[in-house]
């Protein structure tokens, strides 16, 4: 989707009118997620989450007995998504729109009753609610209009998100209540309480595809050349810092694309690296082994989607292409073997201030990118083996050559390289 939507936090409260003086039950619920207004797509994991991840939960529901006498009551539990998008709105049957919203129903039903002795508490998280027994179940969440609309989208659209509980009167005779059409306020609440509902709204965000930024470039334009086989990956997401009980938002993966393979067949393969991550930059890791020299790589970064599936949602895949060995790694690769070689004379490489100044200005001078690696090759070890038109040129040269690019001072409209 590509229309953005701004939302704002609304946290409903409905207090039904008290018809005795004293409380019987207590009842309260809390929603912190949707009370603090940081609900995603990731979070839609909480509907099915356990008492021991307590930051998945989406809801707690406490009513403790102040009476001498024990008493029975029932709980309403009703959960419906609201798409932001009016025609996937409109896609879902819905007969109670009245009920935070026209939208798709993700669960409506009314726990059988429960009765408590006196002084004792009824506690229960979202997740172990669905543990006990519902006398009247209008919607249920394995073949909800929300999953059937999921199926049809594809993905979970961004928009809103409604959950209500009520405390009701127990079940005594007669039919039980039509859960697809009968509305909250038709219900018999429980009266003696110090509040009979609790109704939640709040928005959350889908998972955005993550924007891989280097190094490389997208794969399926060709494969840039980098300068290390170690090298770190930066990318921009949207998952950073959100808590999701222990798991990692992203899972970076490398491959290896060989001789005469496209992209696709490598990444069909089991990749060369991989690994859980929790945000940008991920630095090469020290139980890693180098990449090897004058090999074409692709990697990714996933995003978790977590809902009613767990699944992936992937970036565009960045190519590069490693170096060649140095002469220093080719004196270590035949140590390795027991070779001893003579001292070799080859042409002096680019100092590591210049191979700085190199991997920031690669970046952003676009086309030129073939002249800067013929430079790396013919550079001379020296500080002013690198020139800015027929000056040589320092790192802060080339740094404020950089920043006046980056703010719109200069352009690159021509480069060369000189032995």
């Amino acid at each position: 989707m590509t229309k953005r939507f701004r939302w704002h936090l609304v946290l409903l409260a409905a207090c039904s009118i008290q018809l005795h003086a004293r409380e019987e039950l207590r009842f309260e619920a809390h929603a912190p997620m949707l009370s603090s207004g940081t609900m995603t797509q990731l979070n839609m994991a909480s509907l099915f989450a356990n008492g021991a991840q307590p930051t998945g939960n989406l809801v707690t529901v406490s009513v403790v007995n102040t009476d001498a006498v024990s008493h029975t009551f029932r709980l309403l539990f009703e959960l419906k998504a609201i798409p932001a998008n009016q025609r996937i709105r409109e896609s879902c049957t819905d007969l109670l729109p009245e009920e935070g919203g026209q939208g798709c129903w993700i669960q409506r039903k009314i726990l059988a009753n429960v009765t408590l002795a006196p002084g004792k508490a009824w506690v229960r998280t979202s997740s172990a609610l669905e543990n006990e027994g519902f006398q009247s179940k209008g919607v249920e969440a394995d073949n909800s209009p929300f999953q059937r609309m999921v199926a049809r989208e594809g993905q979970i659209p961004p928009g809103a998100l409604y959950l209500n509980v009520a405390l009701l009167c127990p079940y005594k005779t007669g039919g039980f209540e039509d859960m697809q059409r009968r509305p909250t306020d038709d219900l018999c609440k429980y009266t003696s309480t110090n509040r009979a509902e609790y109704p939640f709204i709040t928005t959350f965000q889908p998972t955005q595809p993550v924007r891989n930024l280097m190094p490389g470039s997208v794969a399926s334009r060709g494969f840039d050349q980098i300068q290390t086989t170690t090298p770190n990956f930066v990318f921009a997401g949207n998952l950073d810092g959100f808590d999701l009980g222990g798991a990692s938002p992203y899972r970076i993966s490398i491959w290896e694309v060989r001789s005469g393979e496209s992209v696709g067949e490598a990444m069909d393969r089991r990749p060369v690296r991989t690994a859980a991550v929790d945000r940008s930059p991920v630095l090469w890791r020290g139980d890693w082994t180098p990449l090897e020299n004058e090999k074409r790589y692709v990697w990714r970064v996933d995003a978790i989607l977590r809902g009613l599936t767990n699944d992936w949602l992937p970036s565009e895949p960045f190519g590069f292409v490693t170096p060649s060995p140095t002469p220093e790694d080719k004196s270590r690769s035949q140590a390795s073997l027991g070779v001893s070689i003579a001292p070799t004379t080859d042409a002096p490489h680019p100092t590591p201030e210049q191979l700085e100044i190199l991997e920031q200005l690669a970046l952003i001078i676009g086309p030129h990118r073939p002249v800067l690696e013929q430079l790396v090759r013919t550079s001379l070890p020296d500080p002013y083996g690198l020139r800015i038109g027929a000056d040589p040129a320092s790192r802060t040269d080339f740094r404020n050559l950089v920043r006046d690019i980056l703010d719109g001072r200069a352009g690159v409209v021509g480069a060369e390289v000189k032995p």
